[in-house]
């Protein structure tokens, strides 16, 4: 897995859920990660709960779109997000078809020159964190 970049680590997360791939779409978080899959679900943190938000995610079993950014870069830290979409799903439970859309917001860190997320949220599509990032960008310049 090549993760030299944030948008590296972006497009693997997108590959790894397009490839329905579970334990790659783990490899790509920190093994203290704290990750919302789904707008509205708790966040969790560590490797357990985070393969079962996951596995959650991937149990909608749906056709993922994201526009994926960078906003900061700092060192070893990034921010950025995505927009997204996850469309054609269904419910696990009820088998009902259902359309997930949201935004993230992600915390990414570099060690040993390779990225993971340290934080990886979706929020409602209300909460779009992209101009609070923005405005941290120009802060740190």
């Amino acid at each position: 897995m090549n993760t030299t970049t944030p948008e590296q680590l972006h497009e693997q997360w997108v590959a790894a859920l397009a490839a329905r791939d579970l334990g790659r779409l783990v490899a790509l978080c920190e093994p203290d990660a704290l990750v919302a899959a789904v707008p509205g679900a708790p966040p969790v943190c560590g490797a357990s709960a985070v393969t079962r938000s996951v596995a959650w995610l991937l149990a909608l079993d749906g056709t993922l779109r994201a526009e994926p950014w960078v906003g900061v870069e700092h060192g070893d830290l990034a921010g950025g997000g995505a927009r997204f979409t996850i469309c054609d799903g269904h419910d696990p439970f009820e088998g009902v078809p259902v359309t997930v859309q949201g935004s993230s917001l992600e915390v990414m860190r570099r060690e040993h020159g390779r990225w993971r997320y340290a934080i990886n949220v979706a929020l409602h599509p209300a909460a779009h964190p992209r101009p609070l990032l923005l405005r941290l960008r120009r802060a740190l310049r």
